[in-house]
């Protein structure tokens, strides 16, 4: 504006920029307000240009000038601003992205990628779950999305642009040898990120005999083994590494000491050389040198402080090479046990010495010399199990999270990236200090727990055999695995980490389970009667019952004394919060699992967590002492599906910010014969947007009930008939909101637009079948009611759960 301005004028440099400055605090608005606003609460009366005013009342010369050019000045500026100012909306208007219109109508079950906003790479593989006018849901991983056709893609034509990308950079660097800044090839794939009965039965398997997902045709470099006398007594090192020293290196520079530099030190030449690693930097002192520094030893629980100008130290420089990971060196300074429930000191060690043999059993590792390599600290975690805790389990667990490597640790695909990774680089773990010798580190042949891409290897290796075996892998679940002669389902398998629960025929016993236990050792086996992920399965003929009342009668309030418990508006210290949150922890685990009818009482309390007061503690003590007041169990009758007559049921329910400042909203969906009725699917939650009535909650609460019901729908589907687009299971929703009813099956717009696009998507979902019918209820039928409100009763919907049994015409007669 100034440059413009004094082109334009030919007035003193101070006017110009006194009306600049001037035009842009006062036409500046941002929220309706310019900052002469802001500051003195109204805008100021500017006079126009010297045209406009009759200088009648100046009598000099001179100071008309000096008022004509100010005048000027003042209209010009205001001027040059605006035209700025739209320039550069103009600019920005440019500058914005336009999609493109596409006429692509997307169905039920396609495979695709999908962008999200303010994204540079591409999310999936993901299924459509159904397109609705423009906008697409799309289930990736536990989630539902909703995404603008625009910014979708079936997975076909992304592998064949991605096949026609990779083609042509593969001829523009057989073309160019020698690339230059003009001949370089902009990559044009973009990153995809991958943002989840006849009898019964459940596999434990040791994780450590999965194989290492490297070519076998790969040859890795082998480290020779030494005696660990022999190590220890080596004072100098004649291996491939080298020694500079830190005070001056060969070129007279000097070497700077970091935190996980391997070094080696001592006071003076006659002396041994001492080693350790480099932990931080010692605080200066008044009169101390400012060269101090902490060094880890083995063996020395206490760090040792070295001083560049008093001890010789030399820095450990490793040759670059092929074999090494790059992982972050973190140790610890003594062994760390982790224990739950027995503390035997004898059989927690006899259960180390069980897992030494099994890893040594199963060639995990391979002891290796010490040269500094890049590697990760290890642990012992050691718990019970058994109905009094008297079987005691030590696994050693290594600190995946010192990993800094960008790895794909995400079960189930596995890409070349991750093969060629892991054929090139090696893991290295240092185990506890108790089991460790001097100067050995263990090299990693498999995986051993704790690392990242532990689970995904297993996941691999299993999926791999399962494949072998004619199982097919399900679109919508990689983890659940199907296994059919011809059109008829003869078994199911359904993987979690290493568990593995199945179901099914003789026939599938016989050729898949068989082929498990043969290939695979197996620490447990059980069916009838066992436990599984903290569940209690009881089968029967007609019957299967889920309970964790062993897992609920272990819950135990927190313990507050008298005179604290009165100061009910007191924070909780910092030992009474983190009680708080195990004791909210563990209901939140069980709730998720068994027990519907504590949702919201513990979704409330998690609103609390952050700042927490003694009243919310006493409020969550009396819910973990009501534990067993809600059903015993969840039962799962047999349903007849050869008759067709399968139905989904969906109850939706919603209340207005009984959250703090947010809604609550929660849903039930069972599956039904008509007769017997299974508890397949829950949520208890806060309502995405802060709305301002009921009925705006209700809307949203239907639409994540009926997109979970879609989803659950077209795995059934995908399981039952072989088809995951198939809507042979009709799906009813029900809701108590007489509004929400109205508005869906009435032609007029919803007045609230925003709310519009909500209530078009589920008209549609009824316009085309994916959604077979959505019925008013009265609320006190309502079934999901007690999963948004406080102190609603659930005495029908636990009665529902204990017998699995409920007929839908009897239910919402009125």
């Amino acid at each position: 504006m100034i440059k413009s301005l004094l082109e334009d004028l030919k007035c003193e440099p101070e006017i110009v920029i006194a009306w600049a400055v001037n035009a842009k605090n006062s036409l500046t608005n941002t929220y309706g307000f310019s900052p002469h606003q802001l500051v003195f609460g109204t805008n100021p009366r500017l006079p126009g240009n010297w045209g406009e005013m009759s200088p009648g009342t100046l009598n000099h010369e001179d100071m008309v000038k000096i008022v004509g050019d100010h005048l000027n000045a003042l209209a010009i500026a205001r001027q040059k601003f605006i035209e700025m100012e739209a320039s550069d909306k103009l600019k920005r208007a440019l500058q914005q992205r336009i999609y493109p219109q596409t006429n692509i109508q997307y169905c039920s079950g396609d495979v695709v990628f999908f962008k999200r906003d303010n994204k540079k790479f591409w999310y999936g593989p993901a299924i459509v779950v159904g397109h609705i006018a423009n906008q697409v849901l799309i289930k990736h991983g536990g989630y539902i999305v909703r995404v603008h056709p625009c910014k979708v893609i079936l997975k076909e034509k992304a592998d064949i642009q991605i096949t026609s990308s990779a083609e042509n950079r593969q001829v523009s660097r057989k073309e160019t040898s020698k690339p230059t800044k003009d001949s370089r090839t902009e990559p044009q794939e973009e990153d995809r990120c991958s943002i989840d009965e006849e009898d019964l039965e459940v596999e434990d398997f040791q994780l450590p005999e999965v194989e290492d997902s490297a070519s076998p045709n790969t040859e890795s470099p082998t480290v020779e083994t030494e005696p660990t006398e022999r190590l220890a007594s080596e004072e100098t090192s004649s291996d491939e590494t080298s020694w500079h020293r830190v005070s001056e290196d060969s070129t007279g520079e000097k070497l700077k000491l970091v935190r996980g530099d391997v070094i080696r030190f001592r006071a003076d030449e006659p002396d041994a050389w001492n080693y350790g690693m480099i932990d931080s930097r010692t605080a200066k002192t008044p009169g101390g040198s400012r060269n101090c520094f902490n060094v880890e030893q083995d063996n020395i629980d206490e760090p040792t402080v070295i001083d560049l100008s008093k001890h010789q130290v030399e820095k450990q420089v490793i040759p670059s090479q092929p074999q090494d990971s790059v992982l972050l060196v973190q140790e610890d300074s003594e062994p760390v046990v982790f224990t739950i429930g027995i503390q035997d000191p004898k059989k927690i060690e006899t259960a180390k010495d069980q897992e030494l043999r099994r890893l040594q059993e199963f060639g995990v590792y391979e002891e290796v010399k010490d040269v500094g390599q890049s590697h990760v600290s290890s642990r012992w975690v050691i718990t019970t199990k058994g109905e009094h805790n008297q079987q005691v389990k030590a696994r050693l667990v290594a600190r995946g999270f010192e990993e800094t490597c960008d790895i794909k640790k995400d079960s189930p695909t596995v890409t070349k990236k991750l093969t060629l990774w892991t054929s090139l680089a090696h893991f290295y773990v240092k185990p506890p200090r108790d089991i460790r010798k001097r100067g050995i580190i263990w090299k990693l042949s498999k995986p051993l727990y704790g690392l990242g891409d532990s689970a995904r290897r297993w996941y691999v290796t299993l999926r791999e055999h399962l494949k072998n075996m004619n199982c097919k892998i399900s679109i919508l679940d990689k983890s659940l695995f199907l296994y059919y002669e011809g059109n008829k389902l003869q078994g199911i398998t359904v993987t979690h980490v290493d568990d593995l629960l199945h179901c099914g025929t003789t026939r599938f016993k016989n050729s898949v389970i068989r082929s498990i236990h043969n290939t695979f050792k197996i620490s447990r086996n059980s069916s009838g009667i066992f436990t599984y992920l903290g569940w209690n399965v009881v089968q029967s003929k007609d019957v299967i019952s889920v309970d964790q009342r062993s897992y609920a009668s272990a819950i135990k309030p927190v313990e507050i004394s008298a005179l604290r418990s009165r100061e009910i508006e007191s924070d909780l210290t910092d030992l009474e919060k983190t009680e708080y949150q195990k004791l909210l922890g563990k209901l939140l685990w069980l709730s998720s699992q068994s027990r519907p009818d504590l949702s919201f009482e513990t979704l409330l309390h998690s609103t609390f967590n952050k700042s927490p007061k003694i009243k919310h503690l006493k409020s969550l003590n009396k819910l973990a002492k009501s534990l067993d007041q809600g059903p015993e169990r969840v039962c799962y009758r047999k349903l007849d599906i050869d008759k067709g007559n399968l139905q989904i049921l969906c109850f939706s329910d919603a209340s207005l910010g009984n959250l703090s400042k947010n809604s609550a909203r929660g849903f039930l969906i069972f599956l039904t014969d008509g007769i017997a009725s299974n508890l397949i699917a829950w949520s208890s939650g806060k309502v995405k947007r802060v709305v301002h009535s009921i009925f705006a909650a209700e809307t949203l609460s239907c639409t994540d009930g009926t997109a979970a019901a879609i989803m659950i729908r077209q795995l059934l589907s995908e399981i039952l008939f072989k088809d995951p687009t198939s809507d042979t299971i009709p799906i009813v929703a029900l809701t108590d909101s007489k509004q929400l009813y109205d508005s869906i099956h009435s032609p007029s717009q919803c007045s609230d637009k925003r709310l519009a696009l909500d209530i078009a998507m589920l008209q549609e979902n009824l316009r085309t079948g994916e959604i077979s019918e959505i019925m008013w209820i009265p609320t006190t039928k309502m079934l999901a009611d007690c999963l948004t409100k406080k102190g609603v009763p659930c005495s029908s919907l636990c009665a529902i759960l204990e017998t699995g049994l409920f007929s839908l015409e009897d239910f919402i007669r009125l």
